[in-house]
């Protein structure tokens, strides 16, 4: 986990990590990344991080990467990872698993980090600028997705964009309690 928040150290400090944590790579990027308990899923490999898991200071359960063998497309089901040398599975995102208030802790963790909330969807989505990827929240699961840095900041100027109803809904999570507290 970083220790000073990503606006404070500014976009160096992101470099393909958000929040300490490598966002894909090859399998020495996962185990570096401590996903070492792993289990075959015929077309993949399923590595978990359980122990000291935790996302902007808020403690997940567990977190997960699924490493594939990167010559092979998504499609094919006869997969050979047996035959496959390490360095060519790679993961492309991570998967965490949070109790209620551990999610609602990261929610404002990102906010105050400056992430940009877009709830117009099913899940929430958090952009920030100059940074290749998106955070993803659906009920207990918060997904960290690769994209392309354009795409994130078209989608942040048009989230700027909405109108004042649009921003109504996507205010900060204890936006009411903190305006009643003052």
């Amino acid at each position: 986990m970083l220790l000073v928040t990503q606006a404070e150290a500014g976009e160096e400090a992101y470099k393909g990590r958000i929040s300490g944590y490598i966002v894909s790579g090859n399998s020495s990027a996962a185990k570096s990344n401590g996903f070492n308990s792993c289990v075959d899923n015929l077309d993949h490999y399923e590595c978990a991080r359980i122990k000291n898991t935790a996302l902007f200071g808020a403690i997940a359960l567990r977190a997960t990467v699924k490493l594939r063998d990167k010559k092979i497309p998504y499609a094919e089901k006869e997969s050979k990872l047996n035959q496959t040398p390490f360095d060519n599975l790679v993961y492309e995102g991570i998967l965490f698993e949070f109790t209620f208030p551990q999610r609602r802790k990261l929610e404002n963790a990102l906010l105050t980090d400056g992430w940009i909330l877009d709830s117009s969807s099913i899940a929430k989505k958090y952009y920030r600028k100059n940074i290749d990827a998106y955070i993803a929240i659906h009920q207990s699961y918060v997904a960290i997705v690769p994209a392309k840095k354009i795409e994130i900041d078209k989608k942040i100027s048009n989230l700027k964009q909405q109108s004042p109803t649009e921003k109504f809904y996507n205010r900060k999570p204890n936006a009411f309690i903190d305006f009643m507290s003052k």
